[in-house]
């Protein structure tokens, strides 16, 4: 080292990398003495006696350090400050180590095969005691899950300890990442059915029949997919746990089903053959199901099924769906006046489209435009933000127009300036262009006009590959030699997207759906 006159030293210099990594260094050596507190006894100087009479030991000052309940408990002016033994009667030891260790520096690490009831008792104990981080950290756990039945195992567990913030974390993941079908229910406890049913936003592949289907696989899974009628009984196993499984058929899901599953939208054969054989619905609430579904497919339209395929749980509407009033008369009434709602968003102020109660796929144009073109197209979206994934719907011309087109919009379009519509007159050259079409879309793909009443489209949506293409009918498209051609690629990215038509008046059209590709299965990362 070199001195100079005044007496000051002078060091040698460090870069300011290595004074970082130093640093660094430092912090670890700190963290690593500070977790090995924990493995020396002589050092934890205050013992929690659990609610189960066991007991954990920690450092009062680490403890007291991370948590302000645990500093107004063992520092504040209270007596457990002046002892080294402390009873804590309504916490679990379980629960309380792992809180422990996370204030002593080890980081949270969860065993698959702990109890999920004391995963939830630990968030609640964090959460009590302030301790933050480790609540995030379980709540990032919970983020990651993605099958039916691990998060099933969780909402048993939250749903009966009312940890709100686990539950939303839980009904986030169900949102995002899980794949559901008809056996997604099993293990489900039926209070954790009745949460997912009233929380949830389904995918769009997922039908209320699939949801009436698996509530039915929870209450007897190796049962319930093979009862018909009178055989109900007969095909349970032939065990002790016939009485429990008949128990549930005839109590658990006799309430979610009349209370959770709007069963105008289950086909009537599934009601026929897999619900009343259960015998656990009165007669007269059969005969206000089938009234209210008498009432729709009377109509004898070609979209009579699609009552029963639509995405209802999927709509960005509020559908009397769940949870009905579960007082028996109230139940029976609901069906016998249900209204079924319209899937069609559209201006309310301007009133341009009515809607109507027994159709709910259909919608007829009755604006009249603005200056002297009184027949102006106009946009009506269906109430459906499309998710990620392949989605096929087709659309019938019930009364044509001036101008008739199909296709996707963006919240907001007014008009059909941008690039994703399918006009019914598009083989018009002199109306190809306008519409930025792929230009030998028409011919390659064999597309004639539908601009007659009676006529249709099939619409097909690729929302991962921003892709949107056209076909006269479902046959011509799957049965496509080759790759089908695509009709506008690069789709908006940003913008969230619905199915819609463009009218003028007096056009009408109706809406079937026909399928979602089902969500990706999950892989854990």
């Amino acid at each position: 080292m070199k001195t100079i006159d005044c007496g000051v030293i002078l060091w040698p210099s460090l870069s300011q990398s290595d004074e970082e990594r130093e640093d660094t260094r430092h912090r670890q050596r700190f963290m690593a003495a500070v977790g090995r507190i924990i493995d020396r006894s002589e050092m934890l100087d205050v013992t929690f006696v659990c609610k189960d009479l066991r007991e954990v030991r920690a450092n009062r000052t680490l403890t007291a350090s991370g948590s302000e309940y645990f500093f107004k408990l063992l520092y504040g002016n209270m007596k457990e400050r002046f002892t080294d033994r402390i009873a804590l009667p309504d916490v679990w030891a379980g629960s309380l180590q792992v809180v422990v260790d996370y204030l002593h520096g080890c980081p949270f690490r969860w065993n698959d095969d702990s109890c999920w009831e004391s995963m939830v008792d630990t968030y609640l104990l964090a959460e009590r005691c302030g301790v933050s981080g480790l609540c995030q950290r379980i709540l990032l756990l919970v983020a990651r899950f993605g099958y039916a039945r691990e998060l099933g195992d969780l909402l048993n567990a939250a749903v009966v300890q009312q940890a709100q913030d686990v539950l939303r974390a839980a009904v986030k993941a169900l949102n995002n990442v899980v794949v559901f079908d008809s056996s997604s229910f099993v293990g489900w406890a039926k209070e954790s059915i009745k949460f997912c049913l009233e929380n949830v936003q389904f995918h769009p592949s997922v039908t209320e029949m699939v949801l009436a289907e698996a509530v039915l696989s929870a209450a007897a899974p190796s049962a319930v997919h093979n009862v018909e009628e009178d055989e109900c009984r007969s095909s349970l196993p032939a065990d002790d746990s016939t009485d429990k499984i008949v128990n549930n058929l005839h109590e658990d899901v006799r309430e979610i089903l009349t209370s959770h599953i709007n069963l105008v939208f289950v086909k009537p054969t599934f009601i026929t053959t897999r619900i009343e054989g259960l015998k656990i619905l009165p007669p007269d609430l059969l005969a206000a199901i089938y009234r209210a579904q008498a009432l729709y497919l009377s109509r004898g339209t070609q979209l009579s099924g699609s009552l029963f395929t639509m995405p209802w749980r999927s709509l960005l509407l509020e559908l009397p769906l769940v949870p009905l009033k579960t007082d028996e008369h109230k139940v029976r009434n609901f069906y016998l006046e249900f209204p079924i709602p319209s899937v069609w968003s559209s201006d309310t102020k301007a009133k341009n489209f009515a809607a109507f109660e027994d159709a709910p796929q259909r919608v007829r144009c009755v604006c009249n435009g603005p200056g002297p073109n009184p027949i102006q197209p106009q946009v009506v979206r269906m109430r459906m933000r499309l998710p990620p994934g392949k989605h096929v719907w087709r659309v019938h011309m019930v009364k044509q127009c001036e101008c008739f087109a199909v296709g996707i919009a963006a919240a907001g379009d007014k008009l059909a300036g941008d690039y994703h519509w399918m006009i019914s007159s598009l083989c018009d050259p002199t109306v190809l262009r306008p519409w930025n079409i792929r230009p030998n879309f028409v011919k390659d793909a064999g597309f004639e006009k539908f601009h007659r009443a009676g006529s249709s489209v099939i619409v097909i949506f690729d929302n991962d590959m921003k892709v949107l293409t056209f076909a006269n009918d479902w046959e011509s498209y799957v049965s496509y030699k080759g790759e089908y051609p695509i009709a506008f690629s690069n789709l908006p990215q940003s913008s969230a997207l619905y199915p819609a038509l463009l009218m003028s008046n007096p056009a009408c059209g109706d809406i079937e759906w026909i399928e979602s590709s089902p969500r990706p299965g999950f892989v854990r990362r």
